[in-house]
């Protein structure tokens, strides 16, 4: 089937550009209407808002716009180690200099052009930089010449087709547990904040630390115990985390054994995020684990919200660069009593049992996804053959 295909390489149907970022200091540039995408926003395989927003002038004056239906490709960052580094564009974003946009320029489409880029996830793990001088970015010339073969045009909508039913459940479960997430703090801050008890937050809650195994012993890495930082934040579970550590390495660091649904929030790097172990895992030092002796762990996750979007409004106005042991012992928080507790629980605890299932399920789909996709791609796999 493959010799039916065309075959070139990469660099000769798409075009790539650059986009940039306007001045910081030009506060016009800023808080406008257009998202804007960095290395630090290209968190899922679509996208169409950010955490930072610019204005028509700011577009003016440094950065690019794609359009719906382009490619963002990331290029540097540490995003590279952490993911995928490719997004569909679903609603006109502009992006910075560490953000690349690709266009077809043949009759290939778009949305075959990403899901064959999803498709070389080893591939292009491969070829981020290790040296000094190109670490966490792609040599450019290396991914334009990358060898790109397509079928006739009915045979990539099927393709396109098998992908986008998956990527539709994927966003479906997405969407999900955003609303059940939603729904359980509106639950829990329903009671929270019609308590007139306070206390403090580490009478209830334990802060524990992790660790780091050696980095230059090899019996330590690899192993099959997830090893969470502040790059494997969740939403808000997390399941897979960008290093394993084996039993030896558990045992050569200052980390315990964390298990399901342990809180961890990261202290250091990416400040306060606050996730939950999908499943037994360590921690590095940079992150802190929240363990109660009194409460469910559940509960532990949403008062640990709460006290982590407290210490962020404490700190508006200044840099927010660290979380210390200090803060949660002087942060003080209202306390559910015990009869309503159990009612919060009863009525959360299932939700974040479906939003567990749910991202357990995302994990399957993904793997499905990129274990046929390059069959699928390099005319392996007959695409007749799968049900979509």
């Amino acid at each position: 089937m493959k010799s039916e295909w065309h075959k070139c390489v990469l660099g000769d149907i798409v075009t790539f550009s650059s986009g940039g970022t306007p001045n910081k200091s030009i506060a016009e540039y800023w808080n406008g209407n257009i998202p804007w995408i960095s290395a630090k926003t290209m968190k899922n395989e679509r996208i169409s808002s950010s955490d930072l927003y610019i204005t028509e002038e700011g577009l003016q004056h440094g950065s690019k716009l794609a359009k719906k239906g382009s490619i963002l490709f990331l290029v540097r960052g540490s995003g590279l180690f952490n993911g995928i580094p490719v997004c569909l564009v679903e609603k006109p974003v502009a992006y910075n200099q560490d953000v690349k946009c690709i266009e077809s320029c043949c009759e290939v489409e778009n949305i075959y052009i990403f899901y064959w880029l999803l498709a070389q996830a080893n591939i292009l793990k491969g070829l981020v930089g290790t040296t000094t001088i190109g670490a966490g970015k792609f040599d450019m010339d290396q991914i334009k010449q990358l060898e790109f073969c397509y079928p006739d045009k009915e045979s990539r909508e099927s393709i396109v087709k098998f992908a986008e039913a998956i990527s539709l459940k994927i966003k479906t479960n997405n969407r999900i547990n955003d609303n059940l997430h939603q729904q359980a703090q509106s639950i829990f801050n329903a009671y929270y904040d019609a308590s007139d008890e306070k206390k403090q937050f580490t009478s209830l809650i334990h802060v524990l630390g992790g660790g780091t195994p050696k980095t230059g012993i090899p019996d330590f890495w690899d192993g099959a115990i997830p090893f969470f930082t502040p790059k494997d934040t969740g939403t808000p579970y997390v399941f897979q985390t960008e290093k394993n550590i084996t039993e030896s390495g558990l045992q050569h660091c200052n980390s315990r054994l964390y298990p399901k649904n342990t809180t961890f929030v990261t202290a250091r790097g990416t400040v306060g995020k606050v996730s939950l172990a999908g499943k037994p895992m360590a921690m590095n030092q940079s992150c802190y684990a929240l363990v109660s002796d009194v409460l469910d762990p559940i509960l532990v996750y949403f008062y640990s919200l709460r006290a982590v979007d407290s210490l962020k409004h404490k700190a508006a106005g200044s840099v927010f660069d660290a979380i210390v042991t200090r803060d949660f012992e002087t942060e003080a928080i209202s306390v559910i009593k015990d009869d309503d507790s159990e009612k919060v629980l009863k009525a959360i605890k299932p939700m974040m049992n479906m939003i567990h299932s749910n991202t357990e399920e995302i994990r399957r789909l993904v793997a499905l996804r990129d274990t046929l996709l390059p069959r699928l791609m390099s005319g392996e796999v007959d695409v007749s053959a799968i049900a979509v």
